[in-house]
């Protein structure tokens, strides 16, 4: 039995793909990285956009939080050196010291003194210590936001007035 080597080298009209075969296939080829290159772009663009929309929660929870503590602030008065009494909400456009209560579900109930401020970090700062009839409580520093470029604050009746309150 011998084997003819006509029957096993492919005939002169069927050598490799033909130019359409090619074409075709690199047609499909480019469509395929068309396509994933389109994918990581729009995963690259919604990444950026649930970054901005965790970082605008962390200021919206900031906001409740300073809007609830400063709505909760106490007329408290403190007696100086000399006798004379003097309000416990001060300030200027860079810090905010003022009394507020906690009814126990974020920490201790009572009465806190707090001192909003912006430190070096650019982190918004609440110092909050425990008032006592006694010596001060220990004092808690807490991070309410990170990255902050700027901070001020002031009266909403000056703002509202356009008058020009000083602290």
């Amino acid at each position: 039995m011998s084997l003819s080597t006509q029957s096993i080298m492919p005939s002169p009209g069927e050598d490799g793909f033909t130019l359409v075969e090619l074409l075709v296939s690199l047609a499909l080829l480019a469509l395929m990285i068309t396509y994933a290159l389109t994918a990581f772009s729009t995963l690259r663009q919604l990444n950026r956009i649930a970054g901005y929309a965790a970082a605008q929660d962390e200021v919206d929870s900031a906001l409740r939080h300073l809007r609830q503590d400063i709505g909760d602030a106490r007329v408290l008065f403190e007696t100086q050196t000399d006798g004379s009494q003097v309000l416990i909400f001060d300030g200027d456009e860079g810090h905010l010291r003022y009394i507020a209560s906690s009814d126990g579900t974020r920490e201790t109930g009572g009465l806190y003194q707090v001192y909003l401020f912006r430190n070096e970090q650019s982190e918004l700062i609440a110092e909050r210590q425990l008032v006592h009839a006694a010596p001060e409580g220990p004092l808690t520093s807490v991070v309410l936001l990170r990255g902050i470029a700027s901070l001020e604050f002031a009266y909403a009746e000056a703002a509202r007035s356009g008058s020009n309150i000083v602290w």
